[in-house]
């Protein structure tokens, strides 16, 4: 499966989960329409295509510098296309969602708004870039106002509201993204490149790794408190992949190459699939 294929199938198991869980929480089991699904899940596709559009104006130079192979540098495609691409698709995304439910404009205003600052990284740049953690952190949060706008498609214009443990899903994906984030960033000693950012040459390989693996554990931790009738089942499904994925995170640690780096990416995008597949099936059960 190619990177892109992957992250099409996190995206469509991310909505998947956000709306079987809201809906389970709120009536007692999962129910949603086909339709209420395309819009959780067009929109959210829409909104990761959107952020890879900004993070080309962002990074415009650096990649001209110093990763000239790439798409925008090599002239196969302008900023000027991408930019007016992201736009369309944000019509499309309004569209969606008034004709599905007026009432989710707020939510998904709310995920443009933050969009927005990330697009002019909160007008601290310089100071974020200095800081790759917090720079990061700060652009995880992107994930909570998706997934609001994702479990809203359920409960808006309902008679009962959210649940309270939504919360804790909404944290699960924050930790999520970390670990797509970790996964793709942290490099083996011969494939760190000079002017592309990572955390293995940010904070030290060790340091990177045992933050995935801490990450990975926070992000199960909260999905399993969100569902309170079958986390002992969640826990099991998530320690018996963790036994796996684990070995592999400490072997790359420990003798880092190129092969295993490519493992740990690899299963730091498994681990989030099989998270949100979980979520998704202990909700129908």
């Amino acid at each position: 499966m190619c990177i892109r294929d992957r992250y099409g199938v996190i995206t469509a198991l991310f909505a998947l989960s956000g709306l079987s869980l809201s809906s389970a929480l709120r009536t007692g089991h999962a129910h949603f329409s086909l339709g209420q699904y395309a819009v959780a899940a067009i929109t959210t596709f829409i909104l990761f295509y959107q952020l890879r559009v900004a993070d080309e104006f962002k990074d415009h130079s650096d990649d001209c510098r110093y990763a000239p192979e790439r798409p925008v540098p090599r002239g196969l495609v302008t900023l000027r296309e991408l930019g007016s691409s992201a736009l369309l698709l944000a019509l499309l995304q309004l569209g969606l969602t008034t004709a599905l439910k007026p009432g989710l404009w707020p939510f998904l205003f709310a995920i443009w708004i933050y969009f927005a600052l990330m697009s002019k990284e909160f007008f601290v740049g310089s100071w974020l870039r200095q800081h790759p953690v917090y720079y990061m952190l700060s652009h995880m949060f992107i994930l909570v106002f998706s997934d609001l706008f994702i479990t809203a498609v359920d409960f808006v214009g309902s008679s009962k509201g959210p649940a309270l443990l939504l919360l804790f899903f909404l944290c699960g994906s924050f930790f999520n993204g970390m670990v797509i984030e970790f996964g793709r960033k942290v490099k083996a000693p011969e494939c760190e490149r000079e002017g592309i950012e990572s955390y293995s040459r940010a904070l030290g390989l060790q340091p990177a790794v045992v933050a995935l693996t801490t990450s990975v554990i926070a992000a199960q931790a909260c999905l399993t408190l969100a569902l309170p009738h079958s986390y002992n089942l969640a826990a099991l499904v998530f320690a018996l992949v963790d036994c796996f994925a684990f070995v592999v995170f400490y072997k790359f640690m420990t003798k880092p190459s190129q092969a295993k780096q490519k493992q740990v990416d690899a299963l730091s995008g498994v681990l989030v699939a099989v998270s949100y597949l979980t979520v998704s099936l202990i909700s129908w059960i």
